[in-house]
């Protein structure tokens, strides 16, 4: 009886640039806004974050995004997901509510910035 060995590999997942994820809530469908860029998750600044940011965000999550809630930081709403790390890649974004992915959104998203993590943004969707 002669037996054979099967080796497989498996290829790390590896977002594609732009990707979303929501860290630290408490469902699926919440958390701290991180972004996917240049090999590496970040996070996104509270400045001009609202509605409409929020609702693309959803949007490209595959999520319910007609009563979305746009946490801003450490300004009203708080977020409550607390801060992340590493870098803030995306800040003063501007939507215009059409995009289909939020780096397609106008303003600074390849991590120019002038915030600190205390200014990191949540969502929920719903």
């Amino acid at each position: 009886m002669s037996t054979t060995t099967v080796s497989t590999t498996t290829t790390p997942y590896v977002p594609h640039k732009g990707a979303l994820r929501l860290v630290g809530g408490s469902s699926s469908k919440e958390g701290r806004l991180e972004v996917f860029l240049h090999g590496q998750w970040g996070t996104v600044c509270q400045n001009k974050w609202g509605k409409r940011d929020a609702r693309i965000a959803c949007r490209q999550l595959g999520l319910p995004s007609r009563h979305a809630i746009a946490y801003r930081g450490n300004r009203a709403p708080k977020s409550p997901f607390g801060p992340g790390t590493g870098t803030i890649w995306l800040d003063q974004l501007r939507c215009r509510g059409t995009e289909r992915k939020l780096i397609s959104c106008h303003g600074d998203t390849d991590g120019r910035n002038n915030c600190n993590h205390s200014q990191d943004v949540g969502l929920r969707c719903h």
